[in-house]
C-alpha cells in the first residue's frame, strides 16, 4: 500500500505503478479502503473515469463518511452525469466537514437542479460513531448477570467468545454507518468535536441458545430517553445474536438523551444487519423530529 501511495506523490506521478500496487494491496486485504482509494485517484488522472467512480464508491461502502472519498465520488458522478448520486456524495463529504466539496456547490447548482430538501441535508444534526462498547461483554466479572442469566450459566457455555466476532463487530459498526450516510436527516462526522452527539453501540452480550426475561419498566428519570424499549431485558436466541443498547449523548449537556435496546438475531447476516442499523436510525429520526418540534 506504501508504494502505491509513493507512486501517486511522486513527481512525476507513476501512475500506472500506484494503480497496479493498489490493485496488489486489494487483492491481499478487500477492505483496504486507502487502496480502493489510490486505484480511483489513480483511474481517475488516466481518464478513465467509470472505473475510478466505482472505487471511490467502494471507498464510501468500506468507510461510510469518509469525507475526501464522498467529495471524489460526488466528482466522478457528476462528470458521469448521475447527478442524484452525485447530489447525495457531495451532502455527505460537507457533512462530514470537507470544505472543498462546500466550493463545490455553486457549480453543481448551475448544471443539475439540486434535491429539494437541500438546505435541510445540510443543517442536519451531526452524529459521532463512538468505537463498538464491548466492555459490559469483555468484562471477567464472573457473577455479572444480563436478564438473570449470569455469563457463567451452564446454557451459555458454547457461547462465541468476543475475539471470535472481531469480523461480525466491524460489519455492525459498518452498517450503522452505512444507515447514518443514507439518512437525510443525520450527517455522520469523523470527529466527536464535530458533532452534536455522540453515539455508542453497547454490546453486552453475543451467542447463546437463551431467551432471558422480558421488558421492564421505566423509571420516571428514564422516560425521555426514546422510548419504551429503554429498560427492557436482552434476549439471545441465535449462534450470532446480539444484545446491547445505542445510546445519543448530547455533546453540550453530556447526558445521554436517547436509548434503544438493540436485539439481534444473527449480525453474522449482513443483509439482516443492514436492515436491523436502517431501523434504528428510522427509530431516531422519529426522536429527533419529535425534539425538534
Amino acid at each position: 500500500m506504501q508504494r502505491a501511495e509513493a507512486a501517486y506523490a511522486a513527481n512525476p506521478q507513476d501512475l500506472q505503478t500506484a494503480l497496479l500496487e493498489a490493485n496488489k494491496a486489494i487483492e491481499a486485504n478487500e477492505r483496504l479502503w486507502p487502496a480502493h482509494m489510490v486505484r480511483g485517484l489513480a483511474l481517475g488522472q488516466m481518464g478513465r473515469n467509470p472505473e475510478a467512480l466505482e472505487s471511490f464508491l467502494r471507498v464510501t461502502s468500506l468507510a461510510p463518511g469518509q469525507p475526501v472519498a464522498h467529495r471524489m465520488a460526488a466528482l466522478a458522478a457528476f462528470n458521469e452525469q448521475q447527478f442524484e448520486l452525485a447530489w447525495a456524495n457531495v451532502v455527505q463529504a460537507i457533512q462530514a466537514g470537507d470544505e472543498q466539496a462546500e466550493r463545490m456547490i455553486q457549480a453543481m447548482i448551475a448544471s443539475a437542479t439540486p434535491p429539494p430538501d437541500l438546505d435541510a441535508q445540510l443543517s442536519a444534526a451531526r452524529i459521532f460513531l463512538a468505537p463498538l462498547d464491548t466492555g459490559l461483554y469483555d468484562s471477567a466479572v464472573d457473577l455479572r448477570t444480563m436478564g438473570g442469566v449470569s455469563r457463567r450459566d451452564p446454557r451459555l457455555m458454547n457461547q462465541t467468545a468476543a475475539s471470535d466476532t472481531d469480523v461480525d463487530f466491524y460489519e455492525l459498526a459498518r452498517q450503522m454507518r452505512l444507515a447514518l450516510v443514507a439518512s437525510r436527516l443525520v450527517g455522520l462526522v469523523p470527529r466527536e468535536d464535530m458533532a452534536g452527539y455522540s453515539m455508542t453501540i453497547e454490546i453486552h452480550d453475543v451467542g447463546g441458545n437463551v431467551t432471558a426475561g422480558g421488558a421492564t419498566s421505566m423509571s420516571a428519570g428514564e422516560s425521555g430517553m426514546g422510548n419504551q424499549q429503554a429498560n427492557a431485558t436482552p434476549r439471545r436466541s441465535g449462534p450470532r445474536s446480539v444484545n446491547g443498547y445505542i445510546k445519543l449523548r448530547d455533546l453540550q449537556t453530556n447526558e445521554v438523551v436517547y436509548s434503544r435496546l438493540l436485539d439481534l438475531a444473527n449480525m453474522s447476516a449482513i443483509a439482516d444487519l443492514h436492515a436491523d442499523m436502517t431501523r434504528h436510525v428510522e427509530f431516531m429520526e422519529v426522536w429527533l423530529a419529535e425534539e425538534k418540534g
